[in-house]
């Protein structure tokens, strides 16, 4: 099984190994969002989550999106 370290550097590879599902300290890790703007990224419905015993679940395929997105509006004029 796959773990997802908080050490080194996030690449393409971190990734695709990470979990389909996610915790909030594997999202941020991968991401570089805090906790606090993570919450507030799921409040907003920008990415796709669901609550597992009282934790909060992301999808790593709607994160992906989510920064994918960021990444475009924020070098639009590029």
């Amino acid at each position: 099984m796959f773990q997802l370290t908080l050490q080194g550097i996030v690449t393409p590879v971190t990734w695709a190994f990470a979990p389909d599902w996610l915790t909030i300290e594997q999202a941020c890790f991968l991401s570089g969002w805090d906790p606090v703007g993570m919450l507030e990224i799921i409040d907003e419905g920008g990415i796709d989550a669901d609550q597992n015993a009282g934790a909060w679940l992301i999808e790593k395929r709607s994160l992906w999106e989510f920064q994918e997105s960021l990444a475009d509006i924020l070098h639009w004029n590029d």
